[in-house]
């Protein structure tokens, strides 16, 4: 089970809100963003979901680990990549060290299986791929074909 520490208030000190406060407003709001878009997709399943904004500190790191957290809560096996490669903090929210991640993982063209980049997260049905060492060029890298590859192998490897 995912470790819940509490800071010196005695207050939760993560903001996985459906492990922390799972009673909560805010937990019942993610639960019905869930439903909702699992009744957009009924006909195909979704298989696939892009969490961005046009600023930072927007809530895209907050939405996407409570959203991949309800997922997995719902009995989905979910794979939660960091995107975000130069402030990514996916691997602080789920106290994971940011080593070998998606950057790596998109210089690596040696590896034929990627598992040594999937962590585990405590939560059951729940891996995360941090972001992993910040490179110069985020964007070349994520627009680059090995991406595309990347990431469809990733798909095909959680298609249930």
């Amino acid at each position: 089970m995912y470790i819940q520490k509490k800071n010196k208030n005695g207050k939760s000190d993560t903001e996985v809100m459906l492990i922390s406060m799972p009673k909560a407003s805010a937990s019942e709001s993610i639960r019905n963003l869930r439903a909702n878009l699992s009744f957009s997709s009924v006909d195909k399943g979704l298989k696939s979901l892009l969490i961005t904004s046009t600023n930072a500190s927007e809530g895209k790191s907050f939405i996407s680990a409570n959203l991949a957290t309800a997922y997995a809560q719902a009995g989905t096996n979910v794979l939660l990549i960091d995107g975000d490669l130069r402030k990514g903090r996916l691997h602080r929210l789920f106290k994971l060290r940011n080593v070998r991640g998606f950057s790596d993982l998109l210089i690596d063209t040696k590896s034929k299986s990627y598992d040594k980049y999937l962590k585990e997260t405590g939560i059951e049905g729940l891996s995360v791929v941090t972001r992993g060492t910040c490179p110069p060029n985020p964007s070349e890298l994520l627009g680059s074909d090995r991406a595309k590859k990347v990431i469809t192998k990733l798909l095909e490897q959680f298609d249930m």
